[in-house]
């Protein structure tokens, strides 16, 4: 929960987002169409193949302009511009976590 609190109160990452309105799907993002209505996407994408990643950057890019990316993963795209980077610690030890809004 700290890691969601610093994140949470860097005002500058949710610049020009709507009101938060929170709404969990039990999908799978291969199968439902989360990008047509994201506005903030977190993935934990540490251990996914190289066949999952390539999916899931190609959702990615389909996502609104503006739309906000959470993951654990680097992701070199030129429609995601990097905004926040940092090291935290989760159960399994330390990660960077990397949040981008797709431009």
């Amino acid at each position: 929960m700290k890691v969601l609190e610093q994140v949470k109160s860097n005002k500058s990452l949710w610049i020009n987002l709507k009101e938060p309105m929170i709404e969990f799907k039990e999908a799978s993002f291969l199968e439902y169409e989360w990008w047509l209505e994201a506005d903030v996407v977190y993935t934990c994408d540490l251990c996914f193949d190289d066949d999952l990643q390539e999916k899931l950057t190609n959702f990615l890019e389909k996502m609104k302009k503006g739309s906000r990316v959470i993951c654990l993963c680097r992701k070199n795209r030129p429609y995601l511009k990097l905004l926040y980077t940092s090291q935290h610690k989760f159960t399994w030890g330390f990660t960077v976590m990397y949040i981008y809004v797709k431009v």
